[in-house]
């Protein structure tokens, strides 16, 4: 791959991590730790207690100076140590209510290397040959490629991405990570390199790691990795035209230490033809016309029928010649049953005969919405009856033209409408307003 996607950089220097443990404390009941504010009392007490003294008659003046001066500085050490005692009770007790927990972990390693996997699960990977699928050798190589990264020297991180969908798996151990492999499952639609490429640019950015890593530990050993250089990057893919096509787009290289990139190809040519699109062209004397886009993806000729399943009505099968690389509209035609008032919601079922190396898209699935028919009726009134004469042929034109409903028309000198006339009609076109119609206006609905 070109340096335009990733750029390779040198090694940095790093220390050996030192082996440490990290000890924290919280408490169940930490409300309980507001008693140990009691102190106060013990200690405002000390303050204001005043020495008691009794009067002894005693004759030596002289000894009685030193026995004074001793005796306080006992007294003054004996009243300190109490004070210390009753604070240490009232905070111990505090403590315990609280009930504390010793939590001692190791901290991790954080010079250890980092790995971003780029998985390719989107349909093209269920391509199957003599040796097996390509997702599956895709898992393999993966799985071989976790056992076998270095940690140099700390604990390996590895971050998982799945292509078809963009969705990351971050901050996972080794075990993890092949557990996360072995659980991946093929999905619809391309791969989304564009999105992986984006988010090792982003992890890469003076901004930092990506908030989505969890942990502070883990962002520290990205950032670490970032700094020393260790940060490898592997994508596994078939790479098909859709995929490179993506990285024209890359205006950031992403900087990494190592790049590696396995494409999960076969050995002998490509078979693969596909129906990519299917729309409708339109219902006709009772059979749905439909263009299907085919395409050959594969390196050899592809000589297959194309036929149009609805319930239990198929339709006569299509010709399919395609050269590789080919695409052409071919039309398929199956009959439909009436739709009467209510309309139709028919599944439909594109299939090519034959197999190919990726049978998932040789059929294609649709669901095609059929209108209704019904009959409306317009009543001409004019002033005679053959005022709207070039009205009502304009009308009869369209009715045969529309598929889906019909226009039934009647004409009527305005003079002579009657009742009946109204009910009969769902719509009722005057060439001039007449007394009459003020008759017959309660049985007019809508007037325009």
């Amino acid at each position: 791959m070109p340096p335009r996607y990733f750029q390779t950089t040198g090694p940095g220097a790093g220390g050996l991590p030192g082996e440490a443990k990290e000890i924290d404390v919280s408490f169940v009941n930490w409300i309980f730790l507001f008693g140990a504010l009691a102190v106060a009392g013990p200690v405002i007490a000390h303050l204001l207690a005043k020495p008691r003294f009794r009067r002894l008659p005693f004759t030596m003046l002289r000894f009685l100076r030193t026995g004074q001066v001793e005796s306080q500085s006992r007294r003054k050490l004996r009243d300190l140590l109490i004070l210390l005692l009753r604070c240490a009770i009232i905070v111990l007790l505090a403590m315990l209510f609280a009930r504390p927990l010793l939590h001692v972990s190791a901290v991790p390693e954080k010079d250890g290397s980092v790995f971003f996997l780029g998985l390719d699960n989107s349909m093209s990977m269920a391509y199957s040959d003599a040796d097996g699928s390509y997702f599956d050798r895709m898992v393999d190589e993966a799985v071989d490629y976790i056992r076998s990264a270095e940690a140099n020297p700390g604990a390996p991180v590895f971050n998982i991405c799945v292509l078809a969908s963009g969705q990351w798996s971050r901050d996972l151990s080794r075990e993890q990570a092949l557990a996360e492999v072995k659980g991946i499952k093929v999905e619809p639609g391309g791969a989304r390199i564009g999105d992986f490429l984006s988010s090792l640019i982003r992890a890469n950015s003076v901004e930092g790691v990506p908030p989505s890593i969890r942990g502070q530990d883990a962002r520290d050993t990205v950032r670490a990795a970032r700094s020393n250089g260790k940060m490898s990057v592997a994508v596994l893919s078939d790479f098909t035209p859709d995929t490179l096509g993506q990285l024209v787009s890359v205006e950031e290289p992403a900087a990494v230490s190592k790049i590696d990139f396995r494409l999960i190809t076969t050995k002998s040519p490509v078979d693969n033809c596909a129906i990519v699109d299917a729309p409708v062209v339109g219902l006709a004397d009772g059979k749905l016309a439909i263009n299907a886009a085919v395409v050959n993806y594969g390196q050899t000729e592809q000589n297959r029928r194309l036929t149009a399943n609805l319930s239990s009505d198929r339709s006569d099968p299509v010709e399919i010649k395609l050269s590789s690389g080919q695409r052409r509209i071919y039309q398929v035609q199956v009959d439909v049953p009436e739709a009467g008032n209510e309309g139709l919601s028919l599944p439909v079922e594109l299939r090519l005969s034959g197999k190919d190396g990726l049978q998932e898209d040789d059929t294609f699935y649709m669901a095609v919405s059929v209108p209704g028919r019904r009959d409306i009726n317009v009543l001409l009134a004019g002033e005679s009856v053959n005022q709207l004469f070039l009205l009502k042929t304009a009308i009869d034109t369209l009715s045969r033209m529309s598929p889906y409903s019909t226009l039934k028309t009647r004409q009527a000198p305005i003079s002579e409408l009657a009742r009946s006339d109204l009910t009969w009609a769902d719509v009722v076109v005057c060439s001039t307003i007449d007394d009459r119609l003020n008759t017959l206006g309660s049985d007019v609905q809508h007037f325009v």
